[in-house]
């Protein structure tokens, strides 16, 4: 696993296995700068720090980016396999979605 997510009430999720297209849900605000990010969700209260490779990861979202488009990134920006990159893809976003950080996309992308 190449990124982190911290937080006091966090729990791991499972690889993303449905081919759904994910956005950040609204109450979830985040500030990505070359050092990761910090994300907040204001709903629930909770704050995560994320690394490089996590606030890549959020900021493809936040551009509505395919899974496929935010690995190609991922694999360009830090030198690994797509393979690889998009397997980290696939377990990152199955943390944000078992943490109630992101949800299904309604436009069906």
């Amino acid at each position: 696993m190449r990124f982190r997510l911290s937080s006091f009430s966090f729990s791991s999720g499972q690889p993303s296995n449905n081919g759904a297209a994910l956005e950040p849900v609204e109450s979830a605000r985040a500030v990505v700068n070359d050092d990761g990010a910090i994300l907040i969700d204001s709903e629930q209260g909770i704050m995560f720090s994320l690394n490089p490779t996590g606030g890549l990861i959020w900021a493809g979202l936040n551009e509505k980016l395919t899974k496929a488009a935010i690995a190609q990134r991922l694999s360009q920006e830090f030198g690994v396999p797509e393979e690889q990159a998009g397997q980290d893809v696939e377990e990152f976003l199955g943390i944000l979605e078992k943490n109630k950080l992101v949800r299904h996309a309604l436009n069906g992308k």
